[in-house]
């Protein structure tokens, strides 16, 4: 029998000590997975962050007022809980990154969010059950869930068909219904914790029957089934490799699944290369283009339903996009747009180093950063990620063209693209012969650069003042 909670008539505070990375968690208690306002607390979660164009990403993150925040759900089959938090910047007060995270809310709550956002969401929920929908697992999540949470599977295959009923007025209700003066909000303050002393409890040896089987397992192992052949990719009809241009080529794949595609660009240049390209990368992610301001493009990659990223490792950068195939031309034109001639201001840039500052002290206080440098310089020594990384100083003297011009530099390298999706080899090609046009000779990456473990003589045992 469900045990009733007593109700949160106003908010309930606590504080706990941790070296390192402040932060703030809030918690309203919502309803449960098959109530009948679980779909409107769906959509409502995304309109505060779906990781793009939610109303924590860009009022937030996208300008920098706090050093990270999001929300996410978690529903359970007696109660709901709505989950908000944020992690303060220098010398930031933990009370102002609450006000900040209830403000989402209360926009929210009186309605002020765009019309456009709840169908956006829609089509988003779409891609991802199309995506989860593609690999076994995916599907046996599915199943699994709805068995758990006692939904009948026809009401569990028709949340986005009923998503889709949900207005405006839907949303605010149900807001205003949840998000009232109850809710539990949790203090991480930068102070040394005070460890409680435990008894070393007893423990009772327990004997295990390592060949003792249940009778469900005897029943499934007993199921007729053919054993299961392992099918390797062929490269004469699996993929197809094309040659886009001298020093580019396209490695083309059917999906034969869904109409969902994924477009990747690899250019061999990393931080190896130039260690200001992960800085550089930030920035681009505040960056707007010459059309769109940088909230501005952030929409209009969530209206595309398009997921765009860039990724820096040691030898490579990775730039894609991921969505609809019926919005492959117009994903495509943004993304050349916004890497060829991407905008930052320096305003931008001095609050994103400033952040970046405040991460690194943060992380000489954490046992687990600590930790990791430990290994790195193990290995690695002078060559360590964390040795290698601009210093201090540096980041303090970077400049906004020179940071975007390591961006837009990127693709004047040889480089290769991956695509797959339902598009055929000739419309992706027409569509990259629209959008990225190659002009000239490319550049030759340069050189790889492999790191090697330094070798060890005789025994060591290396120790942090921690």
């Amino acid at each position: 029998m469900l045990k009733k909670e007593k109700p949160l008539k106003k908010p309930e505070r606590l504080t706990v000590k941790y070296e390192g990375e402040e932060y703030v968690l809030l918690a309203f208690r919502t309803a449960p997975t098959n109530h009948r306002h679980a779909d409107a607390l769906k959509l409502l979660d995304m309109i505060l962050d779906n990781r793009t164009a939610g109303l924590i990403n860009l009022n937030l993150n996208q300008r920098q007022r706090v050093r990270r925040a999001a929300a996410y759900p978690h529903t359970l089959n007696d109660y709901g809980a709505q989950y908000l938090y944020g992690i303060p910047k220098k010398d930031q007060s933990l009370d102002e990154v609450e006000s900040l995270l209830l403000e989402q809310v209360e926009q929210i709550k009186q309605g002020a969010f765009e019309d456009w956002i709840l169908p956006a969401i829609v089509t988003d929920f779409k891609k991802k059950r199309k995506s989860q929908l593609e690999s076994n697992s995916g599907r046996v999540r599915l199943m699994r869930a709805a068995f758990l949470e006692f939904e009948d599977w026809t009401h569990a295959t028709d949340a986005i068909s009923r998503m889709e009923l949900l207005t405006k007025n839907d949303i605010v209700r149900v807001a205003k219904r949840y998000f009232d003066e109850g809710y539990v909000a949790g203090y991480r303050i930068d102070e040394k914790p005070e460890i409680p002393k435990i008894e070393k409890p007893s423990i009772e040896k327990i004997e295990i029957d390592g060949t003792r089987q249940s009778e469900f397992a005897l029943t499934v192992q007993a199921m007729p089934h053919d054993e299961i052949e392992p099918i390797f990719v062929d490269p004469e009809k699996d993929f197809t490799i094309f040659d886009y241009h001298d020093g580019v080529k396209l490695f083309y794949s059917q999906n034969p699944v869904n109409d969902l595609f994924s477009l990747n660009i690899s250019i061999d240049f990393g931080t190896h290369q130039d260690n200001k390209i992960g800085v550089a990368t930030r920035l681009l992610d505040k960056a707007g283009t010459k059309t769109y301001a940088p909230e501005a493009l952030k929409k209009e990659w969530y209206k595309l339903g398009t997921d765009f990223g860039i990724s820096a490792g040691d030898n490579e950068t990775h730039v894609s996009i991921a969505g609809v195939d019926e919005n492959l031309g117009a994903s495509l034109a943004l993304l050349m747009d916004f890497v060829n001639a991407p905008k930052a201001d320096g305003e931008t840039l001095d609050e994103l180093i400033k952040i970046t500052l405040a991460k690194r002290e943060d992380a000489k206080k954490d046992h687990r950063s600590i930790r990791s440098a430990l290994v790195q310089f193990n290995r690695y020594g002078k060559d360590s990620y964390y040795l290698r990384q601009l210093s201090n100083e540096a980041l303090n003297e970077l400049t906004v063209d020179e940071l975007l011009g390591v961006i837009k530099n990127l693709l004047r390298y040889k480089h290769t693209i991956s695509y797959t999706g339902s598009s055929s080899l000739e419309e992706v090609v027409s569509l990259l012969k629209k959008h990225h046009v190659i002009s000239g000779l490319l550049q030759d990456p340069p050189p790889y650069r492999f790191l090697k473990a330094r070798t060890v003589d005789k025994d060591e045992i290396l120790f942090v003042h921690k």
